[in-house]
């Protein structure tokens, strides 16, 4: 016997039944189907708890959505899901940034890679820090404004891009150390 779910929405009521849930790590998603699917053949579409149109998911999943696409979603929780789906290595492989500046940072002990990349696809330019977490050794690639002298170096770029999260956690730039 099917149990109905009962949802409100504003005074509307709505009686259907259960759906059939996808879950990774206690988020909604799936890379292959609908995380929440229907009977009917009707879903929703999410990638790590992020909900996606079909047509977008489809593009991530199967990726072969265009990387200046990629890159201006305006949907920030959907583009970095999205980018990592898609993956870096075959992102910055499709768009093919130059290196305006790299240098290797000491940060807890370990010497990690820092790049500054530019992109200029179409008119459209994008600048970005590529860097290494020290957590879990991830890259990353954190957008930095494309429009200040300084952004074009990897202290400048870290120092503008990492500065919100620095204040937050009461950290200062001088407190890691530098080796070239």
């Amino acid at each position: 016997m099917n149990i109905p779910i009962i949802v409100f929405v504003g005074n509307i009521l709505f009686i259907c039944e259960k759906p059939k849930c996808e879950w990774e790590n206690n988020l909604l998603h799936s890379i292959v189907k609908p995380a929440v699917n229907w009977a009917d053949g009707t879903g929703i579409f999410f990638l790590e708890g992020i909900k996606f149109e079909k047509d977008l998911w489809e593009k991530i999943v199967n990726k072969t959505i265009p990387a200046k696409e990629l890159l201006t979603l305006p949907n920030q929780d959907q583009k970095i899901v999205a980018l990592k789906t898609y993956g870096w290595k075959k992102l910055l492989n499709e768009i093919k940034p130059k290196i305006l500046d790299e240098q290797n940072i000491i940060i807890n002990g370990e010497l990690l890679n820092h790049q500054v990349l530019e992109v200029n696809q179409d008119g459209w330019i994008g600048r970005f820090l590529k860097f290494t977490d020290p957590a879990d050794k991830d890259e990353g690639l954190l957008r930095v404004d494309h429009k200040l002298d300084e952004t074009k170096t990897v202290l400048g770029a870290r120092k503008y891009g990492f500065l919100p999260l620095m204040k937050l956690v009461g950290a200062q730039d001088f407190e890691f150390g530098l080796e070239g």
